[in-house]
């Protein structure tokens, strides 16, 4: 109940993952960052429990990534 989130949990490790192109070219990667397992999960159950709040905040213009929506469903 500290409401302090432990300072491991915090970090991460961003990794470059090559696309195409010149390998010299930075724009030719897109990052990825890895983070601790707990974290992962610790912030699934924060977004659980977040979801029916949010998610009736959210205007039909903006459905198009909400779960069971796209941009084709759009009236």
């Amino acid at each position: 109940h500290s409401g302090i989130w432990p300072d491991d949990w915090v970090e991460s490790i961003f990794v470059p993952i090559y696309k195409k192109g010149a390998k010299t070219n930075c724009s030719n990667y897109k990052t990825i960052a890895l983070i601790s397992h707990a974290s992962k999960i610790l912030l699934w159950i924060i977004n659980e429990r977040l979801k029916p709040y949010i998610h009736p905040q959210i205007p039909e213009e903006q459905a198009g990534f909400m779960p069971g929506k796209g941009t084709r469903n759009k009236s």
